[in-house]
């Protein structure tokens, strides 16, 4: 479905409702968000039925005459539960980083984390969809590619670069804090080999125009570790050979896990919010 057609399929399906931020984000300092405001947006996918639940945080510089660029965060747990990052962008705005919009993208189902999946194209499909242009048609977002950065941890940093592999139109900037690339194994356990669909997807981007890429990974010695970064150096070479613009922050002490989310946020921040 094109990005118009679905703009406005999905604007007739919103609903919106709006609380305080500091009462829905753990630990913000009320100083320092009370103009703040998070918004749920709850969304249907026309194709599949789906209920869609989005949060939307907007910062005290928000203003509906001065569009800003938006950060699709992905998972939302992680980022909005735990790593509390509309807080941590409040006090980086306030310290001189340019403002943003935080998304918190929805959660699906485990299966969707299956690179190659059905379930993992059809969240993308619904990212790139729905949940896009449901944001830009209700927020004073920029509503062109260089206004759309994306941030995921993990198995979500996984899909959204896949999401900016599939769909270099649509996305500027990636930031991937420890991406894995898992799949299930013969098992049906959760396997270190890394998938062949980052690679193919890679291989597709056209060549001056993809997105920006930004990677990081802890220096854990776990051997599913050390296979993770191993595989992404192997990502990061196929992004290279198609000219597309990729940045190693390289590692940071800790294994795999919140620290490393904390102890990379700034930086990887700095690079999404760049112009």
């Amino acid at each position: 479905m094109p990005l118009v057609r679905a703009a406005l399929v999905v604007l007739a399906l919103l609903t919106l409702e709006s609380r305080p931020s500091t009462a829905a984000v753990s630990g913000a300092p009320e100083d320092t968000t009370m103009h703040a405001r998070l918004d749920t947006l709850r969304l249907r996918d026309p194709d599949t039925g789906d209920s869609l639940v989005v949060a939307v945080w907007l910062p005290p510089q928000y203003r509906a005459d001065r569009p800003l660029p938006a950060v699709y965060a992905f998972p939302t747990g992680v980022y909005f539960d735990r790593l509390r990052l509309p807080a941590t962008l409040d006090s980086a705005m306030r310290a001189g980083l340019p403002p943003a919009v935080v998304v918190a993208l929805p959660d699906p189902e485990l299966e969707a984390y299956l690179l190659g999946s059905a379930a993992s194209r059809t969240f993308l499909r619904q990212v790139a969809e729905v949940v896009v242009p449901a944001v830009e048609a209700r927020y004073a977002v920029r509503r062109e590619r260089a206004g759309r950065r994306f941030l995921g941890f993990s198995a979500g940093a996984n899909l959204l670069l896949e999401l900016a592999m599939r769909e270099p139109a649509l996305v500027a900037r990636v930031a991937a804090q420890s991406p894995g690339w898992m799949l299930r194994d013969s098992t049906n356990a959760i396997g270190e080999r890394m998938t062949p669909a980052a690679l193919a997807a890679a291989r597709t981007l056209p060549r001056g125009g993809a997105p920006r890429f930004w990677f990081v990974w802890g220096d854990g010695a776990e051997p599913w570790e050390s296979a993770s970064r191993e595989n992404g150096r192997a990502v990061m070479a196929a992004l290279r050979e198609r000219g597309a613009p990729v940045t190693y922050a390289g590692t940071v002490p800790g294994g795999h896990g919140l620290p490393l989310g904390v102890r990379s946020m700034e930086a990887a921040l700095r690079f999404l919010l760049a112009e």
